[in-house]
């Protein structure tokens, strides 16, 4: 059965809908054209174009767009799998909406947010945004009562507590009904029909799908006919009226293979093998078991191609930039062999001929092989230095590689603060983002480059203690005592401002305790030292930090840095670089 979570997304759209039409006429157009994409095609045609018109001036300059956009494009990262895209991109759609003090706006992120929790099995999550929601919809008096209790539904429902899902649903379908929203119909009543069918009350699951599918409007939402016939068709064969499960069957696999949806696909094959074996047809069973294993590793092909594409991107390369240096490597290989083989046949060809002189050609025999050899001796030089070259570019992709490592880290835990931040101090979080932005520009600016001076690290560390503080108050006392002539000096990016972080990150900071943090330099290095009160438990961390740092260093050929641990201090000391480690 498909994903109840990714079935959701209909309403989420619903929601879109309804709000752009108070919109302009364009915007209106386009947030149509996008949620038919989304409903009838592959999530990657809907994604396409979202990304194509972020790309223009029209929806740069333009807030409101801006919004939509993210918004539909969560809506596809979501279809793809790819969750934690899906929650950015909602995130920065609930900020414009904050901006544009558009409380639907905001109302229709958070949903998008709780379903998406959903879809990683993270219900406590889903349940708070969810909450969070429902108070300021009912704050703000907006229309998404019923899609709200359809998300609190389908949470019940994955948590396996189908009886609160059905009174969620019931309440839901009702507000829907009134509005004669037939999408959000026919969702809650896929939704019903499947709950239903977990308790085992198929009759009422099989009349609610049934209703289902006919309140589906004319132009269709595919995904979810699909996985209704689906879920049908399991019904039919629980039941033992195997003829109409086939034809269901036909007509589910059908759409999956027209959305080139593997999970449709998957789910249908698996109910063809059930249906083939209860009807004792073995052969058809096992045939159709082959033909699902096909496809589970086709998917699962799929998926690794998936992902070595991200990491591709990720990493700032592109397939065509690494093709074109390949092949020019390859073609200064090939000139180079070609001519070596040149002059190899050349000096054999001058040594035939020279055989078959007089003794008073030997002088010139031996003049022509010293210069075959110099041509030889020079070319073996010019390889080892294409060697080294090639050696050298090597470790520069490597180093590039842990230096876009650094962004999603800061980015990763800039974004865990502000979670905590909007969940008990609102205020604040506003305070904090509003900071953020401004130290996210200095950000973008150093991590260009290899290494930065010790100036513009102290620099970025004081604005990022600021942002912490904004969290802790005085409950965070650092003291940064660098002197003057340590300024020239260099650091890799963001050294300081890591170190720091995981000072905070890994002990008890509280009004009662206030954690103290000591910057100072110490014989030409760079020593960050703090009260040692660990968490309890231990904080988990994603050991990018240090370790990254390590790297670095080892890369830039620098001395290693050091990190002690005594019964009272944890202390981090860092070489500070010349120019040119």
């Amino acid at each position: 059965m498909i994903s109840r979570t990714l079935l959701l997304i209909t309403a989420l759209l619903c929601g879109l809908l309804l709000h752009g039409q108070e919109r302009p006429e364009a915007l209106r157009t386009e947030l149509k054209v996008i949620t038919d994409l989304i409903r009838a095609e592959p999530p990657e045609v809907a994604l396409h174009r979202v990304d194509s018109l972020m790309s223009t001036g029209r929806v740069a300059g333009d807030a409101l767009w801006r919004f939509h956009m993210l918004a539909m494009r969560g809506h596809a990262l979501r279809q793809l799998g790819r969750s934690d895209d899906a929650i950015v991109a909602y995130v920065n759609s609930y900020q414009l909406a904050d901006s544009l003090n558009d409380a639907r706006g905001m109302v229709d992120a958070q949903l998008a947010i709780a379903a998406t929790h959903m879809d990683i099995g993270d219900y406590d999550r889903a349940g708070r945004e969810l909450r969070s929601a429902l108070a300021l919809s009912e704050r703000h008096h907006t229309p998404h009562a019923d899609r709200i209790l359809l998300v609190m539904g389908a949470r019940a429902a994955m948590m396996d507590r189908n009886d609160s899902a059905l009174y969620w649903y019931g309440r839901a379908l009702q507000l829907a009904e009134a509005k004669r929203d037939s999408f959000l119909m026919a969702d809650l009543r896929y939704n019903i029909g499947a709950a239903h069918s977990q308790l085992g009350h198929d009759r009422e699951a099989e009349r609610h799908l049934e209703e289902g599918l006919r309140a589906v409007p004319h132009n269709g939402y595919a995904l979810l006919q699909g996985s209704t016939w689906q879920t049908l068709a399991d019904l039919q064969i629980r039941s033992g009226r195997y003829d109409r499960a086939a034809s269901l069957l036909d007509s589910a696999q059908a759409m999956a293979r027209t959305l080139s949806n593997g999970e449709l696909l998957i789910g249908t094959l698996e109910s063809r093998v059930e249906l083939q074996e209860k009807q004792g047809r073995s052969v058809d069973a096992i045939a159709t078991l082959k033909q699902l294993v096909a496809v589970k590793d086709s998917l699962a092909q799929a998926l690794r191609m998936k992902e070595l594409a991200d990491a591709q991107a990720r990493f700032g390369v592109s397939r065509l930039e690494k093709e074109l240096a390949l092949t020019k490597a390859e073609a200064e290989v090939n000139k180079l062999r070609a001519q070596r083989s040149w002059i190899a046949w050349g000096a054999l060809a001058v040594i035939g001929a020279l055989s078959v002189l007089l003794v008073s050609m030997f002088h010139r025999q031996a003049r022509l092989k010293q210069q075959a050899a110099q041509v030889l001796e020079r070319d073996k030089e010019r390889l080892q230095e294409e060697n080294e070259l090639l050696h050298q570019e090597n470790l520069m992709a490597r180093f590039e590689t842990l230096k876009s490592q650094v962004d999603p880290h800061f980015l990763f835990n800039a974004m865990n603060t502000l979670y905590t931040l909007v969940e008990t101090e609102p205020a604040k979080a506003r305070e904090f983002i509003a900071s953020f932005s401004a130290l996210y520009r200095q950000v973008l600016h150093s991590r260009e480059r290899t290494i930065v001076p010790v100036q513009e690290e102290l620099q970025l560390a004081q604005h990022y203690v600021f942002l912490q503080r904004i969290r802790f108050g005085n409950s965070l006392v650092v003291a940064i005592d660098v002197p003057a002539d340590a300024l020239g000096g260099y650091l890799p990016p963001f050294t300081l401002q890591m170190l720091l972080e995981n000072a905070i990150k890994h002990n008890v900071i509280s009004a009662a305790r206030p954690l103290h943090i000591n910057v100072a330099v110490e014989h030409g290095r760079l020593v960050v030292r703090n009260d040692l009160r660990p968490r309890g438990g231990q904080s988990a961390g994603t050991g990018t930090g240090l370790e990254n740092i390590r790297k670095r260093y080892a890369m830039l050929g620098a001395e290693e840095p050091e990190f002690r641990l005594s019964d009272t201090h944890y202390t981090a000391t860092v070489p500070i670089l010349t120019e040119r480690p």
